[in-house]
């Protein structure tokens, strides 16, 4: 279950007309699974009777499979270059007095609600 697939399984199961069942622990049979709810404080078993299954899979749900052997050749290719579609044209970079609050190590914020540095 990543995010991008959390957000696509709607969409899939609307196209399919079927229900998504997202998160599944473990598979009980072909169409009855088990999920979190609540939060992660109970387990639920579900069906699905529809015919084509939306779900998505807990990953840390199913052991680590061995990273031995394998068979897959190994192919490195150089990248294309540009093709010519776009270019850079200039970059603005505007300065503040103010600091860059996207990379301090701490923000303090009071709010309008304080007025000033002396009712922190």
């Amino acid at each position: 279950s990543t995010s991008s697939g959390k957000n696509a399984m709607p969409r899939v199961g609307a196209k399919l007309d079927v229900q998504p069942i997202s998160d599944i622990l473990k598979i009980e049979g072909e169409d009855q699974f088990v999920r979190p709810i609540y939060a992660g404080n109970a387990l639920a078993t579900v069906k699905s009777h529809d015919s084509v299954k939306v779900i998505t899979v807990r990953t840390t749900a199913f052991p680590k499979e061995e990273e031995t052997g394998g068979s897959a050749e190994i192919v490195n290719e150089d990248a294309p270059g540009s093709a010519g579609l776009s270019t850079f044209e200039s970059e603005d970079v505007q300065s503040s007095e103010r600091p860059d609050l996207s990379s301090a190590s701490k923000v303090i914020s009071g709010g309008r609600a304080l007025a000033n540095s002396e009712n922190f």
